[in-house]
């Protein structure tokens, strides 16, 4: 029997990179066109675009994202980016994330 150091890894197992890799290459899609595509099919499904340009004022917001169970400042920002509200709009539903600087140990 040999001994290896190097753990098994079946060849259908690839890391999740890998696969996000393979969907860029595959699709032709930078980065940002993933992320983007992704934030708007999956966070806030196509199904409900048309009531996204309803929601003009904070009540309906979050009205909405109780509906649909998600954030309403997911909700805030997707209608800043489609340019339905000002961008000055709304901020306080949002929350801003800090995140501590690791050093390389």
């Amino acid at each position: 029997m040999t001994k290896t150091t190097r753990p098994f890894t079946p060849d259908w197992v690839s890391s999740p990179g890998d696969a996000i890799a393979d969907l860029l290459e595959e699709r032709d899609w930078t980065q940002l066109q993933l992320a983007e595509r992704w934030s708007r099919e999956f966070l806030i499904p196509p199904e409900y675009e048309g009531e996204l340009a309803k929601l003009k004022h904070k009540i309906d917001v979050i009205i909405f994202r109780k509906y649909i169970r998600i954030h309403p400042g997911i909700v805030v920002g997707r209608l800043q980016h489609d340019r339905l509200i000002d961008p000055s709009l709304m901020n306080d539903l949002k929350v801003t994330l800090h995140f501590q600087e690791i050093e390389n140990v």
